[in-house]
């Protein structure tokens, strides 16, 4: 499942041009790599919180383009082109056990970068993370992004304010670009037919979300091995990195890297 060869000349210069999807270079010495995909409206530096290790797991943010140093790239045109592009660009780092998480409609980006590797034959994550958001081909049914433009601003400021900003106006007005992004993304996304992933998918609800309830999120089933947990806090709550979320995604990980023999390289 993953390459214990040393890297080609290609990866090793790929494993250079590491500022472009990622907010720092992963460490050789990682035991895996957890990849943090940023939530609509934001870049990677959302998860400042977060700490740079989950025990022996790196946490990685990855960054995508349209957003804060790829700003003048043009994002990707939906979800699955995403996805694709995340799988190309982590390419080289693929060379140990590592795993995605997403929240809300970022969840659909992990999935789709495990998807696309899964249809390339590999090789796949360890671990799919999904939360605050139902199965893909529920995806029309969420309120959350789909919300009309006169009530974004209000959404982006809620945001702003949950990651401990200030939302001055021109911080929104720049933010307000990048979500409308993510809700065109979001209204086209259309999946064709579930395809089930080979790894296990965590997801995970909130006990206090009111954009996307717990009970709604059953569907993630027709998607792989999938296994819900209920964690306490609100839709914001994985911000902080709270230590239910971090338990939870090292117990995972530690046991699908055993259960894959991925541990040794």
């Amino acid at each position: 499942m993953y390459s214990s060869s040393r890297p080609t000349t290609t990866a090793r210069a790929r494993r250079e041009d590491w500022a472009r999807c990622l907010l720092r270079e992963p460490s050789p010495y990682a035991r895996s790599l957890l990849f943090c995909v940023p939530y609509s409206g934001t870049g990677a530096s959302m998860y400042h919180r977060w700490p740079r290790y989950i025990g022996t797991i790196e946490v990685c943010p990855v960054q995508v383009a349209g957003r804060e140093n790829r700003f003048a790239e043009p994002p990707p045109e939906g979800y699955d082109a995403m996805g694709e592009e995340l799988a190309d660009l982590l390419e080289p780092w693929f060379d140990r056990p590592f795993a995605f998480f997403g929240h809300c409609g970022s969840a659909y980006v992990g999935f789709e970068a495990a998807r696309a590797l899964t249809e390339r034959g590999g090789p796949h994550p360890a671990h799919v993370f999904v939360s605050s958001m139902v199965a893909p081909h529920q995806c029309s049914e969420t309120s959350i992004l789909r919300l009309p433009e006169d009530q974004l601003g209000g959404v982006v400021e809620t945001l702003i304010r949950a990651r401990g900003a200030d939302p001055a106006p021109e911080l929104v007005e720049v933010a307000l670009e990048v979500m409308r992004v993510d809700v065109r993304m979001h209204s086209r996304y259309r999946p064709e037919r579930p395809v089930r992933l080979p790894c296990p998918i965590t997801v995970v609800g909130w006990t206090e979300d009111s954009q996307v309830r717990a009970d709604t999120l059953g569907e993630w089933a027709r998607y792989g091995s999938a296994r819900g947990e209920l964690l306490d806090g609100d839709h914001w709550a994985f911000l902080g990195a709270p230590r239910s979320l971090l338990g939870l995604i090292e117990r995972e990980m530690v046991a699908a890297t055993m259960r894959d023999g991925g541990e040794s390289r």
